[in-house]
């Protein structure tokens, strides 16, 4: 049993299958999925399923190479990765006393490094520092507030 929908919201539907070749064209073409399908008024699940409806290839995902990490909006190249984590490792034994200390958290020190808090915590896991679980870290903020 299919379910009730508005005259208006079929409306828009039978006008979007109806332009079925040029929404095909527009995605071949490049644009995005959610741009095609706001401009129709329909949701890009909806649309997406149209498309799967008319075997329209979806393109591959856009994977980004091995080692970049976000900085702001531009990317870091592996080679820039490489010597931000060189810089943390040259400076062992301060991040490891900052860190078990509570002076600072993975996050903090992932922020001041630019490198993410999981390789942090493998690192300092791999040199044999205690590495906080959520509960202890927040534990650490409520006291670090508290004493203010």
């Amino acid at each position: 049993m299919s379910r009730r929908i508005s005259a208006q919201r079929a409306a828009v539907c039978d006008a979007a299958r109806a332009d079925k070749d040029v929404i095909i064209f527009r995605v071949q073409a490049g644009e995005r999925i959610a741009q095609i399908a706001d401009d129709y008024g329909v949701s890009d699940t909806w649309l997406r399923a149209r498309l799967d409806e008319w075997r329209v290839p979806r393109r591959p995902r856009r994977r980004l190479r091995s080692g970049y990490v976000f900085r702001g909006r531009a990317r870091r190249s592996p080679e820039e990765l490489a010597a931000a984590r060189a810089r943390f490792v040259q400076r062992r034994d301060e991040v490891s006393t900052r860190y078990a200390s509570g002076a600072v958290s993975a996050n903090a020190l992932g922020r001041e490094f630019g490198i993410s808090d999981r390789w942090i915590a493998a690192q300092l896991h791999e040199w044999g520092v205690p590495v906080r679980n959520w509960g202890e870290a927040v534990d650490i903020l409520r006291r670090r507030a508290h004493s203010r």
